[in-house]
């Protein structure tokens, strides 16, 4: 059983069209049991940006160890290690994305503090959620959408 105390952020390393199925795949493919993430935030195929659900929240993830048990895992689609996050192409997607943890962090009490990029909570394991996604930047996005 999950019990969120955190929410992780992670990017795909994909298009941002990616979508829930593609996810699922790769994650059965890895031994899964299938997508380990709760929420993918993706654009659809007119550039509409909509969050999809993964696993059910109340399953424990798969998408970071040591947190898994503890954690809402929200997965961007796309490379956010070359994508700019800051591009306005990309802007609507962004604010989507911080709409939803935003949401999550209130339905499970979350704290801002305790919203973590996947490199964060495993340091010199990932670059993951991409290195030009700044967390702290986005940690205080999402304190102006209280």
């Amino acid at each position: 059983m999950n019990h969120p105390t955190y929410c992780i952020i992670h990017h795909t390393v994909s298009p941002t069209t990616t979508t829930r199925e593609q996810v699922d795949a790769w994650h059965k493919a890895r031994g899964f049991g299938g997508i380990g993430y709760h929420v993918l935030v993706n654009l659809d195929s007119h550039g509409v940006p909509h969050a999809v659900t993964g696993r059910p929240a109340e399953q424990t993830g798969a998408h970071c160890p040591g947190y898994n048990s503890k954690s809402i895992g929200v997965c961007v689609a796309g490379n956010w290690s070359k994508d700019d996050p800051d591009d306005p192409q990309y802007a609507a997607m962004w604010l989507h994305v911080r709409m939803t943890v935003r949401l999550l962090m209130d339905d499970y009490n979350i704290p801002v503090e305790n919203v973590l990029g996947h490199r964060e909570a495993r340091p010199n394991h990932t670059e993951c959620p991409g290195l030009k996604l700044d967390m702290d930047a986005f940690r205080a996005s999402l304190k102006e959408t209280v």
